[in-house]
């Protein structure tokens, strides 16, 4: 891969991390280098899918997650909190109930993007279902819930009462 980098006049790996792609031009040479790519991992499709979400180019990031032959709970939460952020919510909450269809492993991260989701849906049927697993699951664990997921949680709560 260094080598690789070096024929593109990219000195060191970590250039391609600090790579930004907050503009169209940016995430077309990230996807012309990714092309290039002999062999590419979920890292690799994780990092131009989050380039595509950056860029707030939703369809295109979809396009990128269709194609990729695995994926990870990076992949599906990437994909969830950037439809949500985007005003897409309902399409982020059909993700997430795809993803929990296809058995990934729910951390934090993906319930945070869900929640968003229901929030500006104001969906409780799955909001519902989120707060309970939150407490029979991360909570029986004694995993330390995220001030993002408590927080998220607020708008839920308060829609309830």
């Amino acid at each position: 891969m260094h080598l690789f980098l070096r024929r593109r006049s990219i000195e060191e790996p970590q250039q391609l991390k600090t790579t930004s792609f907050v503009d169209d031009s940016g995430v077309v040479s990230a996807r012309r280098l990714f092309d290039d790519i002999c062999e590419r991992n979920v890292v690799a499709w994780n990092t131009l899918l989050k380039g595509y979400v950056r860029c707030g180019d939703i369809n295109g990031a979809r396009r990128v997650f269709d194609e990729m032959p695995h994926r990870n709970v990076v992949s599906w939460t990437t994909m969830i909190s950037g439809c949500a952020h985007n005003g897409m919510c309902k399409q982020a909450l059909s993700l997430f109930n795809e993803m929990r269809r296809a058995r990934v492993g729910l951390d934090q991260v993906p319930l945070v993007a869900a929640l968003s989701a229901c929030a500006g849906l104001c969906d409780l049927k799955l909001g519902k279902w989120i707060h309970p697993y939150i407490e029979e699951t991360l909570c029986l664990r004694r995993e330390p819930l995220l001030v993002s997921l408590n927080n998220a949680l607020i708008p839920y709560v308060c829609k309830l009462w």
